[in-house]
């Protein structure tokens, strides 16, 4: 690994509960950090990972404040945003993101899950989508390949979770539907017992 990701990866780490040194993290449009952890939950709990980010504050990123957890209602709120500003390209989007649902497969072996270790693997198969809805990242809060890193990163983290995985696609098909609301939207991105 290079000095830079060394680097980012001694930044990442954070001690709570003991102490939680990212497997791999690199910087996102220069204003992200994303952290990917061992995990061990699911049905194959060593292929299991948790995703962290840091996100600049008044321009610079702050060792002090631990990494967050995304969860759906970070993105769904996102996405809420940007449907309001610009609804017929989020759709384009959303559909777009559906179809990357269906694509995703979870992970079977170490070897794969390595894999996934160098985000520009993940991103490679999307730089044309980064490219068509790059402007959509100037509303709301996330840019665009923050978001689809993001959302493959989850993508893959509920499937290997769990094979029957359902609430990711869930929260797409209710941001798609026409009669949406932002109550619907969160009753599914936040269940009950959560």
């Amino acid at each position: 690994m290079s000095d830079e990701i060394n680097d980012l990866i001694e930044f990442m780490t954070y001690r709570r509960n003991g102490l939680h040194v990212p497997l791999y993290a690199e910087k996102v449009n220069g204003e992200y950090i994303i952290a990917l952890y061992q995990g061990s939950r699911g049905q194959n709990p060593e292929l299991y990972f948790i995703i962290k980010y840091k996100q600049k504050i008044n321009g610079q990123f702050i060792k002090t404040r631990p990494p967050r957890q995304p969860s759906h209602i970070h993105w769904a709120v996102d996405l809420l945003i940007k449907m309001h500003q610009e609804p017929e390209r989020t759709e384009k989007f959303l559909d777009f993101l559906l179809e990357m649902w269906e694509n995703t497969q979870p992970l079977t072996t170490l070897e794969e899950r390595n894999r996934i270790l160098g985000f520009d693997y993940l991103l490679n198969d999307y730089e044309i989508q980064i490219e068509r809805y790059n402007e959509l990242g100037r509303k709301g809060e996330y840019s665009i390949k923050f978001l689809i890193l993001l959302l493959k990163l989850l993508m893959i983290q509920e499937k290997t979770s769990l094979n029957e995985a359902y609430m990711f696609k869930n929260v797409l098909e209710q941001l798609k539907s026409s009669d949406t609301t932002i109550y619907k939207v969160v009753s599914i991105a936040m269940p009950r017992g959560r």
